[in-house]
């Protein structure tokens, strides 16, 4: 029996994150208006997947490092931050927000 080839973290999580939707995460983004992005200067908007990690709507992590948070790649969420928690923390917020969804209709 041959064991099942394994990804990458990178790959994985790439693979991930072409399958989250744009709207997916607008649906449970927060505003974080003490934070201001690096690289554009605005209050950061996004899902807070890990403890110093957000994701924008356009599947851009950011490190929250005080009141600026700072662009991360690929590669570098891959090396620093586990997949799986990410992947959990994620599905809980988007079960959550479905459950609003039912109980207000």
């Amino acid at each position: 029996m041959s064991s099942p080839i394994q990804m990458s973290p990178r790959v994985a999580l790439i693979r991930w994150l072409s399958q989250i939707h744009y709207n997916a995460v607008r649906q449970i983004e927060t505003p974080f208006p003490n934070v201001v992005t690096a690289d554009t200067a605005k209050p950061l908007r996004g899902f807070k997947i890990a403890d110093d990690l957000v994701l924008t709507r356009k599947r851009t992590f950011y490190q929250i490092m005080g009141v600026q948070a700072i662009p991360l790649t690929i590669e570098e969420v891959s090396a620093n931050y586990n997949l799986q928690s990410m992947q959990a923390r994620y599905r809980e917020a988007a079960e959550a927000w479905k459950q609003s969804q039912r109980r207000r209709s």
